[in-house]
């Protein structure tokens, strides 16, 4: 379902209509809304509506917020190539350094191309987030690896490559990864015939084919 975040009290309704009266599975929002991610405070009827209504939120990248794209304009690092995996990668660890997954606990958030790098990153966001602690109590309940392997489901969009895929599930295991197609950049037949190369057994490729995009969307 399209919602109207920069309505956040009536992007909640149409959530609810979308799903209870549509039979939609979800939500997609395109990153920052008007230059404002989703963790600030105005954005919460959403997130409230997702964690009653047991649905995901799919979290697409957009170009950057102002600020950030006047330097992301040379083609190395403009778009899919890297601004769109630097958008959603900090719009993701905001959403955790806010506490939101505190608050509510079962919302799930889906992110594509292979986690926008975060996988990788996973131990020396943790490792920061101590050191600036220091020795004061934790602001947050988890530490914000723990949060990305509980809330968090990543595709394999845009990334359909063996090494990055590896990585993913040893990080985050196989129930977190997703495949997908980044349609219509990519041709379906070409992707789903990489990912069949790939030295994975029968069951891990049902896993990551099918059976995990049943689980996360209640398909």
């Amino acid at each position: 379902a399209a919602i109207p975040p920069q309505a956040p009290e009536a992007a909640a309704r149409e959530l609810e209509r979308a799903v209870t009266e549509l039979g939609l599975k979800g939500a997609v929002i395109n990153s920052h809304t008007n230059g404002k991610y989703l963790d600030e405070p105005e954005f919460t009827p959403i997130f409230a509506a997702l964690q009653d209504l047991k649905v995901p939120l799919y979290l697409h990248p957009r170009d950057a917020v102002p600020g950030i794209a006047q330097y992301m304009t040379n083609p190395v690092v403009a778009g899919a190539a890297w601004e769109y995996g630097v958008e959603v990668g900090t719009h993701v660890l905001r959403l955790i350094g806010s506490g939101l997954f505190d608050r509510f606990p079962d919302v799930q958030v889906v992110i594509g191309h292979m986690g926008e790098g975060l996988p990788f990153l996973l131990p020396r966001i943790d490792n920061r987030y101590q050191a600036r602690l220091g020795r004061d109590p934790a602001k947050l309940q988890l530490r914000p690896s723990e949060y990305f392997r509980r809330n968090f489901h990543i595709t394999t969009s845009g990334m359909n490559y063996y090494e990055p895929l590896r990585l993913s599930i040893d990080v985050l295991g196989l129930d977190h990864v997703l495949y997908a197609t980044d349609y219509p950049f990519e041709k379906q037949a070409e992707t789903v015939a990489a990912v069949e190369a790939m030295p994975l057994d029968r069951s891990q490729k049902k896993a990551l084919f099918e059976d995990n995009a049943a689980r996360v969307f209640k398909l």
